[in-house]
Formats: C-alpha cells, sequence, structure tokens
C-alpha cells in the first residue's frame, strides 16, 4: 500500500503537467524531479493523517506582505510559481524561496512569511484528516 506522501507526489505532478503534455508525442515528455524529501524545511520528519483529505489551492500574495504568525498542525507543500517569499519561524529559523521552489511547510511551528519586491503566487496543497483546518492563527496575547 503507497504511504500517503506518496499520493501527495504524484498529485503534485498530475497538477503541473500541463494538457499540452498529457498529448505530446511519446517520448517528448520531460519529468525533472524538483525535490525529494522525507522531512520539513525544519529537519522534523513530513507526518500524514491517515486517509487525509486532499486540498489544493493558489495563493497570490501581493509585494510587501507580511502574513500574521500561524502554524500548519498537518503537513503542507507550496510551489512558487512565481516571486519570493521568506519564511521565518517564532524561533528564528529563516527560509527563502523563490520561482521553482518547492516549500515543505514547518509542522505544529509558529511561523510567517513575507514577500519581497514583487507579488508571490503558489500553488499550495495540504493534507489533513477530513474538514479539518490547515492553518490555525496565533493569538497576540499567547506566550508560546
Amino acid at each position: 500500500m503507497p504511504r500517503p506522501w506518496h499520493l501527495m507526489t504524484a498529485t503534485l505532478g498530475a497538477v503541473l503537467l500541463s494538457s499540452a503534455s498529457l498529448m505530446a508525442e511519446p517520448g517528448s515528455v520531460v519529468v525533472k524531479k524538483v525535490l525529494e524529501t522525507t522531512e520539513t524545511a525544519s529537519g522534523r520528519p513530513i507526518t500524514v493523517p491517515p486517509h487525509p483529505e486532499l486540498t489544493v489551492s493558489t495563493y497570490t500574495i501581493p509585494a510587501h506582505e507580511s502574513l500574521a504568525m500561524h502554524k500548519h498542525p498537518y503537513a503542507r507543500y507550496a510551489y512558487v510559481l512565481e516571486g519570493r517569499i521568506t519564511v521565518e519561524t517564532l524561533t528564528g529559523e529563516r527560509f527563502d524561496y523563490e520561482t521553482g521552489d518547492v516549500i515543505v511547510e514547518v509542522i505544529d511551528q509558529w511561523h510567517l512569511g513575507r514577500t519581497g519586491d514583487g507579488p508571490a503566487r503558489l500553488l499550495v496543497i495540504d493534507q489533513t484528516p477530513p474538514g479539518a483546518s490547515a492553518t490555525i492563527l496565533k493569538d497576540k496575547s499567547a506566550t508560546e
């Protein structure tokens, strides 16, 4: 039985293929592995709930935008379609991403994202228990 993250990898590959590629002549499709990992950006293991609900979204984040402090209780992946984004954790870790990078979000760690001089567009894939929230916003009064 395939592991749930194999399902995510296969789904991400299918989403990124264009309809032109699907109708291409045999032997003309080029596959380039972008990322293979078992860890989040901070080096923790990727954990996926059993029988996850898969949600695929696109995000467009304006230039010079700072996202609220938040965390993801479950696996979240993003492919940077355009632009740059910096992710900073509450503990001071910093990760810089640009067009073509894959983000394996930190799980259950408070963090925020900031864009630079241009907008960022992301293809985001969440794996959660059915009906569960993929993002929890940090209460400004919390000390954690």
